[in-house]
């Protein structure tokens, strides 16, 4: 029994060592109304703020493909612009 519970815990330590890293992403809109996929999410942009819409926050999301649709999301909904 204590070899099976080693086990598992060397499996469980090696499983998460190999894990990739966690990046975040959020939408900033700047004061002219542009908005872009911010990665460095622990600093707001001086001149920037996080995008918060209704119920939904663009903040803190976890893949680039997600931060990607959201900004689309965003555009659509007029609340900034993207070239």
């Amino acid at each position: 029994m204590k070899r099976l519970a080693l086990a598992t815990g060397v499996l469980v330590l090696g499983l998460t060592a190999t894990a990739p890293a966690h990046a975040d992403y959020a939408i900033v809109v700047f004061n002219s109304r542009y908005c872009r996929i911010w990665t460095d999410t622990s600093v707001v942009p001086p001149d920037g703020t996080f995008i918060l819409w209704g119920w939904g926050r663009y903040y803190s999301l976890p893949t680039l493909a997600i931060a990607e649709h959201k900004l689309a999301t965003a555009v659509a909904r007029q609340l900034c612009w993207h070239e």
